[in-house]
């Protein structure tokens, strides 16, 4: 899903949620991203394999593109989901067009949209919407499901015990391995020569980035936690990353106007 949503301070992000949804148990791992390509889709699927703790011998896919060659007929798993398969030792299967008893375990449990939506303009950061859906995914597992009137978590002691290994590292690495960089004193990335902010809780921590569509992701431990306009200005601060940077050196009163002033001040000698 396309999902809209807007920022306390009136920022719109389109994001999507990835959902796996275990058969048996209804145990879910749920992941905000910001878009649908393959390597995201991969780099889902591998976060949740390593969230069960195992990887299910066979998982049913809606008809999405970066599974499905529409493009022939009759439709074919893609060659790339093929070989991802292969390497993490599962079969693809997808969906019946029109039948909704196919995957009507994954439908039901998807509640996850709504409830997402209805942080519409409580957030400030990507970095809070992920923290919201982690504990949304908290829920989904302890709370009883419709289906079987048990929580999913109870019911997953059993069926952890028929999901495989995951492969070895370095097959896994292949599909999770962008640039990696450490995160300075003024909780700042360098990347391709510019200086991107993150969370002060980021500092001297080590953090993925990856470029879609002229933003640049930033990952981690496999989750995004921030995402900024590809910029070639040097140093790229948003407000509240700049408020953390200066909070201990400012009064309390004067800490918004001084950012706010601090930062056109910034953008003014950046242009020049």
């Amino acid at each position: 899903e396309n999902i809209i949503l807007t920022s306390k301070y009136g920022e719109q992000f389109t994001v999507n949620i990835f959902h796996l949804v275990l058969k048996f148990s209804r145990y879910s791992y749920i992941e905000l991203t910001l878009s649908k390509e393959k390597p995201v889709v991969f780099k889902c699927l591998i976060n949740a394999f390593k969230f069960y703790g195992g990887i299910p011998k066979r998982i049913l896919f809606d008809n999405m593109s970066t599974v499905v060659d529409t493009s022939v007929r009759p439709k074919r798993i893609n060659n790339k989901m093929v070989q991802f398969a292969k390497d993490m030792n599962f079969r693809v299967d997808t969906c019946k067009s029109r039948h909704a008893f196919t995957k009507g375990t994954n439908e039901a449990r998807n509640k996850i949209l709504d409830w997402i939506r209805a942080y519409n303009n409580e957030f400030e950061t990507v970095n809070d919407l992920q923290d919201i859906v982690e504990k949304l995914n908290v829920k989904m597992n302890i709370n009883n499901c419709e289906g079987t009137d048990l929580p999913p978590s109870l019911l997953f002691i059993k069926e952890k015990e028929y999901l495989t290994p995951l492969p070895d590292s370095t097959v896994i690495d292949q599909y999770i391995a962008p640039s990696k960089v450490c995160i300075s004193d003024q909780q700042l990335l360098l990347y391709k020569g510019v200086r991107y902010s993150v969370d002060k809780q980021y500092i001297g921590e080590y953090v993925y980035v990856e470029e879609f569509n002229d933003k640049l992701q930033i990952y981690y431990k496999g989750k995004l936690i921030q995402i900024h306009d590809i910029s070639k200005n040097p140093i790229n601060y948003t407000s509240k990353h700049y408020e953390q940077t200066i909070k201990n050196a400012i009064k309390q009163e004067e800490l918004e106007t001084v950012v706010t002033t601090n930062l056109k001040i910034m953008d003014t000698l950046l242009e020049s």
